[in-house]
């Protein structure tokens, strides 16, 4: 199978963004906001950092259902939207700060974040979240196929455990380890992935001529 290595971070790690390229790793997500009042107060020093490494970048939001599921769309948006962004943005959905709601609550709060992030932005989002999480906090929406998951699978195995929901329509993204912080594999060539994100082909590409010189009946190539 072919995939594209990248990673994603908050404040939690301190990143050598050089020695990740220097190791084929070409994208990354960086945490930007929590609830409706909480910032990383790192991710714009890293999102300067990896893009001097020509990183594609994209931003993350986690979400809390305590809040309102719009109000914290709102929060996420206003933070990133003055920066240029390669990859959609990301809601990450999991159990820490997130128990003692009704499956049927969490899934509505979720779909109104989604929605309203939609609507803000005109992004769709890409969903974040692991088999058992899912199924704990949401146990079944048909609607969450409309969104590409990314799915959180610590394993050897070739392909990742994902959610009911998904099965017909597989993973996109899939984090396979947190060691030594959490990397993820795009499901797909880096020509995939950068067709995904609506990136054109390069047309920096060096163009060769070919000269006949009848003199000393020689092929000059020449490149530039």
């Amino acid at each position: 199978m072919t995939y594209t290595q990248g990673i994603d971070v908050s404040h939690w790690q301190d990143v050598k963004w050089l020695d990740w390229k220097n190791k084929g790793y070409v994208f990354a997500w960086l945490k930007a906001t929590e609830g409706t009042n909480w910032e990383d107060n790192t991710w714009k020093q890293k999102y300067s950092d990896a893009k001097q490494q020509d990183f594609y970048l994209g931003a993350y939001h986690y979400f809390r259902v305590a809040w309102n599921g719009a109000v914290q769309a709102a929060w996420f948006w206003n933070a990133i939207k003055d920066h240029q962004w390669d990859n959609p943005p990301m809601v990450d959905v999991e159990r820490t700060n997130n128990l003692g709601y009704s499956q049927s609550v969490f899934a509505a709060r979720l779909r109104n974040f989604l929605n309203e992030f939609e609507q803000l932005s005109g992004i769709r989002p890409v969903i974040y979240t692991n088999r058992s999480s899912w199924q704990q906090l949401i146990g079944h929406a048909a609607w969450a196929t409309a969104y590409d998951l990314w799915v959180a699978n610590y394993t050897t195995n070739a392909v990742p455990l994902i959610p009911d929901d998904w099965q017909g329509k597989g993973w996109k993204l899939w984090q396979y380890t947190s060691v030594p912080l959490d990397q993820d594999r795009f499901d797909g060539s880096l020509a995939d992935f950068l067709e995904w994100i609506g990136v054109p082909p390069s047309t920096n590409l060096n163009v060769v001529t070919v000269t006949y010189d009848p003199n000393t009946t020689k092929i000059i190539l020449n490149t530039g």
